[in-house]
């Protein structure tokens, strides 16, 4: 039995269809705490046909975006280069969309351009480094943390130092403020140790050491017992 109808089938072609590109479709822009820095940057638009490039256009009157951000362009009719500007105004990211216009109007493709905004953190406060004070207002050698109304430091930080010059003891600011609330606490003290007792020279006499010689010699006849460095001999005639 022959066949006498077969299905029909509609083939589109989209070898030739149209597709656009932006070069740069998202941006961060740098910010301070709380908005963004005045800045722009650039992308452009590039249309293709199939494989090969088409003309595009943007009406910038068409393009839709935040307040605080601009966009311009350049005066290439086959691919624009815009120019996306923020103001310091602007406190969030957003999106530009912006319809790009191909066969001479009768074909609109929108694309969509998002930005974001990179805040700057809080500066931090100042480090402060521990101060010297030297006197003798503030003595002893507690551990306690004590008040010194008299120590003439009228802002004192905690892990602020005192040197009593008289003393050498050291302390440590343990309560900032001024004078009259400032504590204090014994830390070392940082005068040596004393040293040990210099020994006199010792005199000895008799008639066991004879000679004029410089060089030294051993006189086992002295009678001297526990000779030291130092010590003196008076040959007695």
């Amino acid at each position: 039995m022959a066949i006498r109808t077969s299905d029909q089938i509609s083939i589109v072609d989209l070898t030739d269809g149209y597709s656009v590109i932006l070069t740069n479709d998202s941006y961060t822009f740098a910010g301070s705490t709380s908005a963004a820095n005045a800045g722009s940057t650039t992308t452009t638009v590039v249309a293709m046909c199939g494989a090969t490039q088409v003309a595009a256009s943007v009406d910038l009157n068409d393009v839709v975006k935040p307040t605080g951000v601009t966009v311009t362009k350049d005066t290439d009719v086959t691919q624009p280069t815009l120019t996306i500007s923020v103001a310091n105004t602007v406190t969030t990211g957003g999106v530009v969309d912006i319809p790009v216009q191909l066969d001479n109007g009768n074909i609109t493709i929108h694309k969509l351009f998002t930005f974001q905004i990179a805040f700057k953190g809080a500066t931090g406060s100042a480090g402060t480094s521990a101060q010297w004070y030297t006197g003798t207002k503030i003595t002893g050698t507690s551990t306690t943390a004590t008040i010194f109304s008299d120590s003439g430091i009228t802002a004192a930080k905690v892990g602020d130092m005192y040197l009593n010059t008289s003393t050498q003891n050291t302390y440590r600011c343990t309560v900032a403020g001024a004078a009259s609330v400032a504590k204090w606490v014994y830390v070392s003290n940082i005068k040596g140790a004393t040293g040990g007792a210099g020994s006199s020279a010792q005199w000895y006499t008799g008639t066991g050491i004879t000679g004029t010689s410089t060089t030294a010699t051993i006189f086992s006849g002295s009678g001297v017992s526990a000779a030291k460095v130092g010590d003196m001999y008076r040959r007695r005639s």
